[in-house]
């Protein structure tokens, strides 16, 4: 009762048997009175009170008596199916009475059911009253059940609701288990427990628990278009299903969600591994709800092939989710693949959306290096020109090279990754290495001893090479190659020189020019013995490189220019600094023919083959030039004759006397003429 009072039950519901009699009376007599109260909804359910009619040995015909207008009563089964009339011997039941809900509340309507036994009657009187009743108990609705990924943690999510605007729904309570991603699939473990409580008329009532991702079953295999890897489309989430059950006043229930989150390329497919764990012998039946224009879905076999409708028992394969060209960048489509398995009806709904899947490509804005103390310091600034998106990832290696163009490596710098830079930015890699793990210095010549003592001459700050780029990955592939030196130059007397090496193997050589000269400056290349240089130079030609200043160039000035070679239409550019700077020794001659006794070039140097051993003779006449190993033996002669003046050149294979290579490791090339003695150390390595 609400707002009526009903009467309170301060009856006992039963029988009493009166049996009577006495002596001078001559009479006697019995009477037996059944009765019951009773409380009936208008409109509601029906009250129901419990009833065993006799022990009758014969069926029992029955009536009801004294039914008052709006009332409805009759017999009905123990499980509540209408009783038969007559009863059986035996039975027993429910007296079932309704009241109409134009009934006015308060109304007392007191009738009689009749029991007939061979031919004795007996009645049970009932009087019922309207009540106005409590509502049944309103169920609790899961409208929205999902989860997001934080790290490690998947916290799931439940959004409760009371649809009714008047009465608070019931408390319920249940568990969470979670599933793999599919249809009619087991538990694969506990999620949770939950309690719903109360929840105010037109209310929700969220449930947040917090599971480790090693808890739950992993995500599914998802084939990605190849433009799509690794692009950050959509959150991250867990892929999966969950399995709620709750029961409780509010009543009991079951919901299964299974959801997936796929990210496509226009043009291409992105496919999703599935199972269906359908039993059935015939299988399940399947049908895709697409609602979007543009998106296709479909079910595949492993293969890519169509999958079959129905579905076989044990069947797993693949969704596979398509956007057709046009389809814009970030649209998206929620979709259902409907199951039906024996009867049984199972959904997955996915959502796609679009990527951005152009492959943007990093470039290298600007390589260069620098000494510190005994190592050398290798920088790389990578950029991102696109203003739209960031660039792919790449990774690679750098190595080192003796100076010069077409050289082989001499030995790695490092390994570097580049990780996707965000639009129009920029990325510094940076690599030290010790300078005795890189190629010598190339020989340099400077005319009248050099600058002088005290001078404002720069430092030399930067070592002398080339380095090698080889990179890959999703923001494509690629290789550069970097030469650089730094040259000091003296104003009007002489030209400096730096040794190169142009190992092009070509049968017509290389051709070179040299571009970017400054106003005053002068270059060119001069073979060993400081003669001009062909254009071509000669196959795995060696020499120098040539640098001059007029007189009226100021100290202290500045010239970049490059020395370019063509080998068989490959490109290659050396890269040269020179810069004016106060000379020392001014009445030393800067002839750069009058070259003095001695061993002047060994490259490449190490070496893992064979390298060009460049020396000089101030004048023609006998001499030796020959290899030998750390114990002073000698291993290889290469001169032992006349020797020309001048500068000249020959070349060492690597092997000794007996024509095999010889063992890795330190050399000495020493030339001997008369008294004079030259020798340097050369290293060999397989």
């Amino acid at each position: 009762s609400v707002n009526v009072v009903c009467p309170p039950d301060t009856n006992w519901a039963g029988n009493v048997d009166v049996q009577w009699g006495g002596a001078g009376s001559g009479q006697g007599g019995q009477v037996n009175v059944h009765y019951g109260d009773l409380l009936t909804c208008p409109g509601g359910d029906p009250s129901l009170i419990h009833v065993r009619p006799s022990d009758c040995t014969a069926p029992m015909p029955w009536s009801t008596v004294g039914v008052c207008p709006g009332w409805t009563v009759t017999l009905v089964n123990e499980d509540f199916s209408p009783a038969p009339n007559p009863v059986p011997v035996g039975w027993s039941g429910w007296i079932k009475v309704t009241a109409a809900a134009g009934v006015p509340l308060g109304t007392n309507c007191c009738f009689g059911v009749v029991f007939g036994c061979l031919g004795a009657t007996s009645t049970i009187n009932i009087c019922s009253t309207a009540c106005e009743c409590a509502p049944p108990p309103i169920s609790p609705t899961v409208t929205a059940v999902d989860w997001t990924l934080s790290g490690t943690t998947v916290t799931f999510h439940q959004h409760w609701e009371n649809t009714s605007t008047t009465q608070a729904s019931s408390s319920v309570s249940g568990d969470m288990s979670s599933q793999e991603l599919g249809v009619y699939l087991p538990n694969f473990g506990p999620i949770g427990p939950f309690t719903v409580p109360p929840i105010a008329p037109g209310g929700f009532f969220d449930i947040f628990i917090d599971v480790d991702l090693a808890q739950l079953p992993p995500a599914p295999v998802m084939e990605l278009p190849s433009g799509l890897s690794g692009t950050p489309c959509l959150p991250a989430q867990w892929h999966g299903n969950v399995d709620l059950f709750w029961a409780g006043a509010g009543g009991t229930g079951s919901a299964n969600y299974h959801f997936d989150e796929v990210p496509v390329c226009a043009e291409s497919t992105t496919y999703v591994h599935i199972e269906t764990g359908c039993n059935s012998p015939v299988g399940a039946t399947w049908a895709v709800n697409m609602p979007c224009p543009g998106f296709t879905a479909t079910l595949v076999n492993l293969d890519h092939s169509p999958a079959p409708n129905p579905l076989p028992f044990g069947w797993i394969g693949l969704i596979a989710v398509s956007a057709n060209a046009g389809t814009p960048v970030g649209a998206t489509c929620c979709f259902t693949i409907d199951f039906l398995c024996d009867g049984e009806a199972a959904q997955i709904k996915v959502c796609a959306k679009t990527c951005d899947c152009t492959k943007r490509k990093p470039r290298i804005r600007k390589t260069d290096w620098a000494l510190q103390g005994g190592n050398v310091r290798f920088h790389m600034q990578w950029e991102n020109p696109d203003a739209s998106g960031p660039s792919e990832p790449v990774s690679g290696s750098m190595h080192s090279q003796p100076f010069g163009a077409f050289v082989p490596n001499t030995g790695p710098i490092g390994h570097f990754d580049v990780p996707p830079i965000p639009p129009s930015s920029f990325f510094d890699v940076f690599l030290e290495v010790p300078l005795t793990a890189l190629p010598p210095e190339p020989e340099m010549r400077l005319p009248g001893g050099g600058p002088a003592p005290g001078s404002p001459c720069p430092e030399d700050t930067s070592w002398s090479g080339n380095v090698d780029i080889m990179w890959g990955g999703q923001g494509g592939s690629g290789q550069t190659n970097y030469h650089f030196t730094q040259l000091l130059v003296r104003p009007g007397s002489g030209t400096s020189h730096v040794h190169a090496l142009i190992f092009c193997n070509s049968t017509a050589g290389a051709a070179w020019s040299i571009t970017g000269l400054c106003p005053g400056f002068t270059a060119t290349l001069l073979n060993e013995n400081f003669t001009p240089a062909p254009n071509p130079v000669p196959p795995n030609w060696t020499g120098w490189i040539s640098v001059g200043a007029a007189a009226n160039v100021p100290s202290g000035t500045s010239c970049c220019f490059s020395v370019n070679f063509v080998c068989d239409g490959e490109p290659a550019t050396i890269d040269v600094c020179a810069e004016t700077c106060v000379w020392a020794n001014a009445d030393v001659p800067a002839n750069p023919t009058g070259v003095d006794f001695g061993i002047y070039s060994t490259s490449p140097n190490p070496t893992t083959s064979s390298m060009s051993i460049g020396y000089a003779m101030p004048k023609s006449g006998p001499a030796r030039l020959a290899i030998y190993n750390l114990s002073g033996q000698r291993v290889r002669t290469l001169l032992d004759g006349r020797a020309e003046a001048g500068m000249n050149a020959v070349r060492w294979d690597g092997r000794g006397e007996n024509g095999r290579m010889l063992p890795p490791g330190a050399y000495f090339v020493t030339l001997k003429a008369g008294e004079r003695v030259a020798s340097k150390k050369v290293v060999l390595f397989h």
